[in-house]
């Protein structure tokens, strides 16, 4: 049976959860019991203060407690003093609106950071799939309510993706979990919260958002939760979307946008991780025109920088199928040329010498280099020779 609160944030019933008030004494109570339960020695305390496992209702309930203490018209207030007096102090006070806000944040973002908490598996090993669910409802309806500005919902949806998922530095819980473990946790992810998901990270992706600002920091857990199937779109995703943007896309543009995202890479990211992955001190793509036949061009330094470095065949490889080109010029320092391209042989100048492989070249054939660890330098030889 779906969860009444997820089931409404989905969009998949129209009926609307009982208000609950509560004064600010039980609130700060919903808090105290949440952080203590986090601590690893409450297995020794007495009483029952509960184990910290996040309810979808729980969720909402504290989402609702906040906005009813929050003041019926959102406007400035004045904090102290008379109307008409000006202000004694320095700064814009912050009204009791902005503070409710503050203190939701703050509190959501815990949430979502525990989510990769150790301990959480040792009470349940499913705890942080239900407590997933349950802050997805909650970033969700602070974005369609207003209760949080977009880019504070989208910071939300970031932190819960790598701390479920993983971030680029470090697991999240997925991540973390061997794989027979994994799939039992991702057998307890319902639709609602996948179809959810996929909704929110389109909203936060959609191409008039600002994902260049954070796309990259979000591609480790998007790349593994497609590949785990954390994300489902539906329907019922389109009818969320629609709900928070108020633009409906189809089934198939959010399933491309999401595969896009994962895949997407800009020129400095793509330098980048070169030098990361096959250890050179410096990629750069340059602007350099030196024939319409080389579709890039790239300046290469550190490392051996030469033709004796295996790890040269695949950032060539690699740069011409990212620009889709069948052509490459590579410096290599002042003294250094090579330019690849495909169908024909492989020319190097290195100072006042020429070289050149004795056949052409095709992806295959560099594929073929870079799996075996071979050097341009094993397979050129000076021109007249090669051509003999």
């Amino acid at each position: 049976m779906k969860r009444p609160a997820l089931a409404r944030a989905a969009g998949l019933t129209g009926q609307e959860a009982e208000e609950q008030r509560t004064s600010w004494e039980e609130l700060e109570e919903l808090l105290a019991k949440e952080e203590l339960a986090r601590d690893p020695r409450i297995p020794n305390y007495p009483g029952d203060i509960g184990l910290g496992l996040l309810e979808d209702d729980d969720v909402l309930a504290l989402l609702r407690l906040m906005l009813d203490r929050a003041p019926a018209e959102r406007t400035l207030r004045l904090v102290g003093g008379k109307p008409g007096e000006p202000p004694t102090g320095t700064g814009t006070p912050w009204t009791p609106t902005h503070r409710l806000r503050v203190r939701l944040f703050n509190v959501l973002q815990r949430w979502s950071l525990a989510l990769a908490d150790s301990r959480f598996v040792w009470i349940e090993l499913a705890a942080p799939v239900r407590n997933y669910a349950a802050l997805l409802v909650a970033d969700a309806e602070c974005w369609e309510q207003g209760h949080l500005p977009e880019d504070r919902v989208i910071r939300l949806v970031g932190t819960l993706l790598g701390s479920f998922i993983r971030t680029d530095r470090s697991r999240g819980y997925l991540v973390s979990l061997a794989d027979d473990e994994r799939q039992r946790a991702l057998d307890r992810l319902t639709t609602e919260a996948g179809a959810l998901g996929a909704s929110l990270v389109y909203c936060a992706l959609r191409p008039t958002a600002k994902w260049r600002d954070y796309l990259f920091e979000w591609q480790p857990a998007l790349v593994a939760g497609l590949h785990f199937g954390v994300f489902d779109v539906r329907p019922e995703s389109c009818d969320v979307i629609e709900r928070l943007i108020g633009q409906r896309p189809s089934v198939g543009e959010v399933h491309n946008r999401l595969d896009w995202a994962a895949t997407y890479i800009d020129i400095e990211h793509w330098a980048q991780r070169q030098q990361r992955d096959l250890g050179f001190q410096h990629v750069r793509l340059t602007h350099l025109r030196v024939s319409r036949r080389f579709g890039v061009t790239l300046e290469v330094s550190g490392g051996d920088a030469s033709f004796n470095d295996a790890a040269l065949v695949s950032l060539v490889r690699q740069a011409l199928a990212y620009r889709r080109t069948d052509g490459a010029i590579i410096k290599l320092g002042e003294q250094i040329r090579l330019s690849v391209k495909i169908g024909e042989p492989v020319w190097a100048r290195v100072s006042e010498e020429t070289l050149c492989t004795p056949e052409a070249v095709d992806l295959d054939g560099l594929a073929e280099l870079e799996r075996h660890g071979v050097s341009f330098a094993h397979v050129l030889a000076p021109a007249e020779q090669a051509a003999s």
